[in-house]
C-alpha cells in the first residue's frame, strides 16, 4: 500500500508541475516575453521543484528519524540528498512510501533501535 501512495503522490506532483508549466507558458506568451527567456523560465520550474523536494526530504527524514528504520531508502539525510539528486524519479516515491509507513506505524525499526 505504501509504495502505491508514494508513486501516486509523485505522479500528482509531476502532473501539477506540467500544468503549471502550461499555464506559465501561456502567460508568458500573452505578455509577449521573448521566446528564449520564456524557455529559460519554463526550464527552471521542474529543477526548482526537484531542489525544493530534496531539501524537504532531507529536513523531514531527519525529523522522522528515517535512518532508524529498515529499508533501502533509510539512510542519513546527506546520503538521501545524493541519491535523490541522481535518481529523483526513483528516490522520491520510495521516500514518500517509507514516510507513509513510518507515519502509519507499519515500518520496521532496525534491530539496534527496537525495544524488544
Amino acid at each position: 500500500m505504501s509504495l502505491f501512495v508514494g508513486i501516486s503522490q509523485t505522479l500528482g506532483l509531476v502532473v501539477t508541475i506540467y500544468i503549471v508549466v502550461i499555464i506559465l507558458d501561456s502567460a508568458l506568451d500573452t505578455a509577449q516575453v521573448p521566446r528564449e527567456l520564456s524557455r529559460t523560465i519554463l526550464s527552471l520550474v521542474p529543477k526548482l521543484t526537484a531542489i525544493v523536494s530534496l531539501i524537504w526530504m532531507m529536513v523531514d527524514s531527519r525529523r522522522i528519524g528515517l535512518s532508524r528504520y529498515e529499508g533501502l531508502i533509510c539512510r542519513s539525510p546527506l546520503i538521501l540528498l545524493i541519491l535523490g539528486a541522481t535518481l529523483w524519479l526513483l528516490v522520491f516515491p520510495a521516500y514518500l512510501s517509507k514516510r507513509w509507513a513510518i507515519k502509519h506505524n507499519v515500518a520496521k525499526l532496525k534491530p539496534e533501535f527496537s525495544e524488544e
